[in-house]
């Protein structure tokens, strides 16, 4: 009996209702712009020096690690391990680059922001890495950790403690931002909250746009993440202290996004995306 020729692409899972998507964007923001309220109503100065003073416990090379996980190519390399398994973390990570972008450059380039190096003098700075001066608000690696945050805690079926996991290295990762010296807490507070639409929106689109599931995409993504993430060994983003990091991770996905490449060229099954419960 002649069988049914395999299907080229994955079933594309079911979207999240738009109601889910509403009630988990709700919470999060409207907390987050109320911190933000409060932060710019307070004295920003006080509060950047007592955060410095509770993170210099801890070495720098920590939190030059920490501040490198809000780095663009390190996230996707790190979304890449999970290539045969959630290849819709990936997928919605990449439809976030616009919109991410947008939320991040738009309003450094609307709003006059200088950053604590150019306000405060040296002795009451601890600065790690490069000094950086101008375009402050929002902080963009906050925004990129928090994008990625996002996208797994509101995709379908993700395990709650890997969620609670990635949240809390997203929050490291943005109080970095305030360790390292290169942002004010406000900026951190408005780079979770764009990041989490951000990364609302991915999960969004990529659940909506069947040609996501198919195999061009997952080449060209597997392409993509495998050039940015061996764009990690010859480019240099700062923060040496962390650099045997960076190489690790750079490594890691590099070869994560050449075996999804790899698979695709040999025409294996294309990963599935997962479909979340309608109950």
């Amino acid at each position: 009996m002649p069988t049914a020729p395999a299907t080229e692409a994955a079933t594309p899972a079911a979207p999240p209702p738009a109601a889910v998507v509403a009630g988990a964007l709700f919470y999060p923001v409207a907390l987050a712009s109320l911190v933000l309220l409060a932060l710019f109503q307070g004295d920003r100065v006080m509060l950047m020096q007592t955060v410095q003073s509770l993170t210099q416990s801890l070495p720098d090379a920590f939190w030059a690690a920490a501040t490198l996980l809000g780095n663009g190519s390190m996230l996707f390399a790190c979304l890449a391990l999970a290539w045969r398994r959630r290849p819709d973390w990936l997928m919605a990570g990449l439809c976030t680059l616009p919109i991410a972008g947008l939320l991040t450059h738009g309003p450094k380039n609307l709003i006059i922001s200088p950053r604590p190096a150019a306000v405060l003098p040296p002795e009451q700075l601890h600065i790690i890495g490069e000094r950086l001066a101008a375009a402050s608000f929002p902080s963009g690696h906050t925004l990129s950790a928090f994008t990625v945050a996002a996208i797994l805690i509101l995709a379908p079926r993700c395990p709650r403690p890997l969620a609670l996991l990635v949240l809390l290295v997203a929050v490291i990762a943005g109080l970095s931002r305030v360790a390292v010296g290169a942002h004010w807490p406000t900026d951190v507070v408005a780079g979770m909250i764009g990041g989490w639409l951000s990364g609302a929106a991915g999960v969004w689109i990529v659940h909506r746009i069947h040609w996501l599931t198919s195999r061009p995409a997952a080449l060209l993504a597997a392409l993509i993440v495998l050039l940015s993430s061996l764009s990690l060994f010859f480019v240099d983003i700062g923060y040496h202290q962390a650099l045997w990091f960076k190489y690790l991770v750079a490594g890691m996905g590099s070869m994560a996004a050449l075996q999804w490449l790899l698979a695709g060229l040999r025409r294996a099954p294309a990963p599935s995306f997962p479909v979340r419960n309608s109950s």
